[in-house]
């Protein structure tokens, strides 16, 4: 909505908020948002849950930037460690336990088997809880990036890229390298007049660790999304993968 040329003259007393989910709003965007008196709540649930997550209130939504929120009523949120130990503070796999989950996988035994832990379900998605219960995604564990042997998040620089001025859209994928086995690439939606890939790196240098920032910098036209709106990185992986000198 913001890049719509109008948005700067909008004046809409009647919309009081929205609510979002699918990846966190940056700290920016809320900002932008909250100076148009528009409230942001956001959410974090998947099919399987049923609706069943968490929920951040707008009056959280800048001390807590960057969180889904805290579990919803009738809602058990924690993480899964390396170690298969579920914890209720802490980084690992999100799992999620309540009475309104998914039974099973029509006909996938196995698939309904491997999503569930003792009545956990497992998300794939990888996130840390705060000890206030605040639930913050990284990333999903089949996007994470493995550069040098440190996990890199492309969550987390995307939610930096995208207050660069200038820039419209972004999403960070990986693409392997010969050197670290992987390194971060940013595909980036912009006008070129206004930003350049030097200063999207700069940028990311003054806010990042050094092994976080993106090796590479690709300027499109426009990133696919399926129709609900997420972006589809196994399209852009398969699609930049091929740009990589062998």
């Amino acid at each position: 909505m913001r890049q719509v040329p109008e948005f700067a003259e909008l004046d809409a007393p009647d919309f009081r908020y929205f609510i979002t989910g699918g990846a966190p709003m940056p700290e920016a965007l809320i900002k932008i948002y909250a100076a148009k008196n528009i409230e942001v709540v956001q959410g974090y649930a998947l099919t399987e849950s049923c609706g069943g997550g968490t929920l951040l209130l707008s009056e959280d939504a800048l001390r807590k930037a960057g969180s889904a929120g805290r579990a919803t009523m009738f809602t058990d949120v924690a993480v899964r460690g390396d170690d298969g130990v579920i914890r209720e503070h802490g980084e690992g796999e999100v799992v999620i336990k309540s009475d309104i989950l998914l039974k099973e996988y029509w006909n996938r035994p196995e698939a309904t088997r491997d999503a569930f832990d003792n009545g956990w379900f497992r998300t794939g998605d990888i996130g840390e809880i705060d000890d206030e219960g605040y639930l913050y995604i990284k990333d999903r564990l089949k996007d994470m990036i493995i550069s040098g042997g440190e996990n890199v998040y492309p969550a987390e620089i995307e939610s930096v890229i995208i207050g660069v001025p200038g820039v419209s859209e972004v999403a960070v994928i990986g693409l392997p390298d010969e050197k670290w086995g992987e390194i971060a690439a940013a595909i980036v939606v912009a006008d070129q007049n206004e930003v350049s890939e030097q200063q999207i790196v700069e940028y990311c240098g003054t806010r990042l660790a050094r092994y976080k920032l993106p090796k590479k910098v690709i300027f499109a036209e426009a990133i696919p999304r399926n129709p609900t709106g997420k972006i589809l990185k196994t399209v852009l992986r398969e699609q930049y993968s091929a740009t990589v000198p062998k």
